[in-house]
């Protein structure tokens, strides 16, 4: 029983590790799909342990250098939830110079190390052979279930995501950065907002998030997809840096600095989706963007659509834009401006093939270049929300990270 209270202890403390984080997460409403164990702290307390009542010269610096790599994965951890979680990334972002927001950071990472520690003083040494098969038992285990269901895995490797990400920005250019020949086709290129600079507060405006609509690193294959939108007068296009691989992420920068901008100028905000919103958890962050009207696929009139996920065909939702654009004054307290928000579903991964995903986005692109036509009268802005995501690498890794295209059309 000795054995197994110790391994007990060992999981509680690699939860300690973890259970701050989550529960950021689940208070910023985020989605990042996190372990609830950490791997780096299960097997550092191990050792810690071992080292802890062994004699010899060693002894303390082994001991020291488990402990402050408990810290230093605790650090990393925290910093690999703000790469992941635009809404807590948003919330340090906010709190930056604040001494409360530092303040309550600092308060988290003492309250793990405090706890992590504490669980930790009270274990005892298991041994080396009952160690190595216990870990090991622990990560297939882990992978099995994460082959199962990936949005639920049980442990978290803060260590392992840090060095992943470390090399990804080193040696992995071809997707990070753009290429030259991208850039002298493509010389737009912005890091702000693009919806919020290219905003007319004359007249109504339509916001598209198109899904999973990426950057090529092919050039030619980039502008064959700005050629759709080339029967349209005024139109301006260009790429957009996105901070954050996330659909939420686009919707709140690109809808929420559209809707307070707007605001103040008497706009109707309206907001549309084919889906469920319980994709994405919207149900819990679309109502706080306080959008006058929200639309999604169980209250909108349509086809039923075999996507990915299963909604309102696109050419529904843009038939519903084209009746609300349609729509005159019904008195003269009415309001006759517009900002209409549409995120589309049709090319939402995962898809069985590549020429399914340029079939889709080429149709979906067809549909807004008929609403531009029908209402010159109104501004469209159409970006990208991610590069495509949940696909086979080959086809990923045809994308640059984190790069959007977009256009303006009327």
């Amino acid at each position: 029983m000795g054995i197994l209270k110790n391994f007990g202890l060992y999981i509680v403390a690699s939860i300690a590790a973890t259970v701050l984080p989550y529960l950021a997460i689940q208070y910023w409403s985020g989605i990042a799909y996190r372990g609830f164990m950490s791997f780096d702290i299960l097997v550092l307390s191990i050792l810690f342990v071992a080292f802890r009542y062994r004699q010899g010269k060693l002894r303390l610096a082994l001991m020291s250098f488990c402990f402050l790599g408990g810290i230093l994965s605790l650090g990393w951890d925290w910093e690999n939830l703000y790469q992941e979680s635009f809404d807590f990334a948003y919330w340090v972002e906010s709190f930056r110079e604040s001494w409360k927001g530092i303040f309550v950071l600092i308060l988290a990472f003492l309250l793990q190390i405090g706890s992590c520690t504490f669980v930790v003083s009270r274990a005892k040494p298991v041994g080396a052979t009952p160690a190595i098969l216990f870990i090991l038992g622990l990560v297939i285990v882990h992978n099995f279930m994460y082959a199962i269901n990936s949005t639920v895995p049980i442990l978290e490797f803060p260590a392992l995501e840090q060095l992943n990400s470390y090399s990804k920005n080193q040696f992995n250019d071809t997707r990070n950065k753009l290429s030259e020949a991208t850039l002298t086709a493509f010389p737009d290129n912005k890091s702000q907002a693009v919806s919020l600079k290219h905003l007319d507060a004359t007249r109504t405006n339509v916001i598209i998030l198109l899904e999973s609509w990426g950057v090529p690193i092919n050039v030619q294959r980039m502008q064959s997809e700005f050629a759709v939108f080339n029967t349209l007068p005024h139109v301006y296009s260009g790429l957009q840096k996105n901070d954050s691989s996330r659909t939420r992420f686009a919707e709140r920068t690109s809808f929420g600095n559209a809707i307070n901008a707007l605001r103040v100028h008497g706009f109707e905000s309206i907001y549309l989706f084919g889906g469920s919103d319980s994709l994405q958890e919207r149900f819990r962050y679309i109502p706080a963007m306080e959008f006058q009207k929200v639309f999604f696929g169980g209250n909108l009139k349509g086809d039923s659509c075999p996507y990915a996920q299963p909604g309102i065909c696109d050419k529904d939702v843009a038939a519903k834009i084209d009746s609300l654009l349609s729509e005159g004054p019904l008195d003269s307290t009415s309001l006759t401006r517009k900002m209409i928000a549409w995120t589309t579903l049709a090319t939402h991964f995962p898809m069985k093939d590549s020429a399914t995903y340029y079939r889709s986005l080429q149709q979906t692109q067809s549909l807004i270049v008929d609403l531009a036509k029908k209402h010159p009268e109104v501004r469209f802005i159409v970006l990208g929300d991610h590069e495509p995501l949940l696909c086979p690498k080959a086809f990923r890794t045809a994308f640059y990270q984190k790069w959007v295209p977009f256009v303006v059309l009327n």
